[in-house]
């Protein structure tokens, strides 16, 4: 099955690569619609994400998308920028190319200075 976030649902059994949709591409129901679509897997690997789903979530050409596998569910969705020292997603800046929170930040600075 396709995973909600990306306007799958409960549909019919798992097909390739345990990827599903509840109706064929013409009797889906778009977006936000509980079931849907089906797309075929391209030689490459490939599968198109309908467009009506791609302006929902805000998925443009180039953007990343994190895949995950759930038992036989494939998940897609948008990467969260988390720090990387406890995992909050709220005030974040780039320390070495790395997202870390602005709490953890005055942590390593503060446990910088007691190292002194």
């Amino acid at each position: 099955m396709v995973s909600e976030g990306l306007g799958g649902g409960a549909g019919g059994p798992a097909g390739p690569a345990g990827v599903s949709g509840g109706q064929s591409a013409s009797g889906g129901q778009g977006a936000s619609g509980g079931q849907g679509v089906r797309r075929k897997v391209d030689d490459l690997g490939r599968v198109v994400i309908p467009a009506s789903m791609r302006r929902v979530l805000g998925i443009g050409e180039g953007d990343e998308l994190e895949v995950t596998l759930d038992g036989d569910v494939l998940h897609l969705r948008k990467p969260v920028e988390r720090c990387m020292f406890c995992g909050t997603a709220e005030e974040l800046s780039e320390v070495l190319g790395r997202p870390v929170c602005w709490s953890c930040v005055a942590a390593v600075r503060a446990r910088g200075r007691e190292g002194r």
